[in-house]
């Protein structure tokens, strides 16, 4: 076995001693990722669609009830 093919420790096999190795030379000694619980809030694409209708109508609505 090569050091090539992950014999670190050189004793011609791949085993959990070699892998301790690994992991002491990366530095890699916590592999789960890190998640974040913090909520964050999406807005649909539909809502965005809705609000641009009603300022729309609002102000053509505005229009008709101006005074002359």
């Amino acid at each position: 076995m090569a050091h090539g093919q992950g014999d670190a420790d050189l004793d011609g096999d791949v085993d959990g001693d070699d892998f301790l190795i690994w992991q002491q030379q990366t530095g890699v000694l916590n592999i789960m990722p890190q998640f974040s619980i913090t909520p964050v809030n999406v807005p649909e694409p539909s809502s965005g669609l809705l609000a641009s209708v009603m300022l729309l109508l609002a102000g053509c609505r505005r229009r008709s009830r101006a005074p002359s």
